[in-house]
């Protein structure tokens, strides 16, 4: 009996050492096409016992399911953040930082500037 019970102990302390369970994730395609494959690899081989549901979403969905408990972690772009609303209770870690480009015709007014801000463009037909 003492024997069972210091395998079940140990048993029990390597489980607490271990991540097992679902991580749920909710990611949109273009960010999940880029950065899950690789990720959900080496996680499993460092975690066999975690398994990893991945739901497609758009970011502002995401923000959602994250909100409701629905998802674990959301991967969104900070576009999806409405500035108006507090995000309560998340926690945001940056893992890329994208660039946008515009293609101006050279008479632009705004065509000489460094750079500029997509308010900048906000009475511009653009797509």
């Amino acid at each position: 009996l003492m024997a069972v019970l210091d395998e079940a102990k140990s048993e029990l302390a390597l489980l607490r050492r271990e991540l097992a369970g679902e991580l749920r994730v909710a990611a949109f395609p273009s960010i999940a096409s880029a950065l899950l494959p690789e990720t959900i690899q080496a996680l499993r081989a460092a975690y066999p016992r975690l398994r990893l549901a991945v739901e497609e979403m758009e970011p502002a969905d995401g923000l959602a399911a994250l909100g409701s408990w629905r998802a674990d972690i959301a991967l969104i772009d900070h576009l999806a953040l409405r500035r108006d609303r507090r995000q309560d209770g998340c926690g945001f870690v940056a893992l890329a930082r994208d660039s946008l480009h515009v293609l101006l015709p050279e008479s632009h007014p705004l065509a000489g500037r460094p750079w500029l801000g997509v308010a900048d463009l906000r009475n511009e037909p653009w797509a």
